[in-house]
């Protein structure tokens, strides 16, 4: 009995590992995302790029597994809500990217997780705990703290875009696994990855305005950024319906902390004390909240 369930505990504490592994591979991503942009390419081109590696990568899985892809119908069309939340959700960022500075810009955005907690409660899947509440504010806190923010002369309107994007990926954690349940979760990751690559590649054909690098540096920077964020988004998508969305909202703040400490040692950009502080509230606020709801 107790090697059963040292074997249930430990298999619980699997789908938490692969989240952490997530946030480390979607960190790097926005670390190369900055050399990327140094190359001349230009942000819907970089969108469309990551997208379309997230939903080849996905196919490339579904046909090693040899899984039959269903026929075109409801759980389709329910996939394209999802498919259009994300790309509501890369503009809407990168929006803010361009009018805040990229630390106040992430700030805004992390702010999904309060509101995951508040939606996953509100539709009765969460119950808006004040361990979730304490753990949200401490590690939104620490986040402050990673990031550095100066909200000297910030924008209305990029404000407005990062929480924007906060609330449709929200929308977006909250909606995988309810929107075309009879799909598994890698056949829905396919069917919203490849709805939203071709939203944006429609638009970037439309209007000619791709911009790709131009030297072998700029294609390895490219080339890192859209594998990285296409594992990372990939294998989120796939654990979420084992987290639930709140679980991973709060596991997915380790997120930045990750941009911090690849970006010191990719593009040397020193953290400085009040940083590391802020690195270790936020991993103990994760922490400290992942045994609170393993203990219910």
């Amino acid at each position: 009995m107790s090697d059963k369930s040292g074997a249930q505990r430990s298999a619980s504490w699997l789908p938490l590992l692969g989240i952490i592994a997530c946030s480390a591979m979607l960190g790097s991503a926005h670390v190369f995302a900055r050399l990327t942009y140094a190359y001349d390419v230009n942000v819907l081109t970089a969108a469309a790029a990551r997208l379309t590696c997230a939903s080849v990568l996905v196919f490339i899985y579904l046909c090693l597994r040899r899984v039959t892809f269903p026929q075109l119908g409801r759980a389709y069309r329910a996939t394209f809500v999802l498919g259009l939340l994300a790309c509501a959700q890369t503009v809407s960022l990168q929006i803010a990217v361009l009018n805040l500075p990229v630390a106040i810009a992430i700030l805004f955005f992390y702010t999904f997780p309060f509101f995951t907690g508040i939606g996953s409660a509100l539709i009765g899947d969460e119950r808006m705990s004040l361990k979730l509440t304490a753990a949200l504010v401490v590690a939104f806190a620490g986040l402050a703290l990673v990031v550095g923010a100066d909200f000297t002369g910030v924008s209305i309107v990029g404000l407005a875009a990062a929480l924007a994007a906060s609330v449709f990926f929200t929308l977006t954690l909250i909606l995988t696994p309810k929107l075309a349940p009879e799909l598994s979760p890698p056949m829905r990751t396919f069917f919203m990855m490849s709805l939203a690559a071709g939203i944006l590649l429609a638009v970037l054909a439309g209007t000619g305005g791709f911009g790709f690098p131009k030297s072998p540096d700029g294609w390895a920077a490219f080339s890192a950024f859209a594998l990285l964020y296409g594992l990372g988004i990939n294998g989120l998508f796939m654990l979420l319906p084992k987290m639930g969305a709140t679980q991973t909202a709060v596991a997915l703040n380790l997120e930045p902390v990750m941009v911090a400490v690849i970006g010191y040692f990719v593009v040397g950009e020193l953290l400085s004390p009040i940083q590391m502080v802020g690195a270790l509230v936020v991993v103990s606020a994760v922490i400290a909240f992942q045994l609170s709801a393993r203990r219910r």
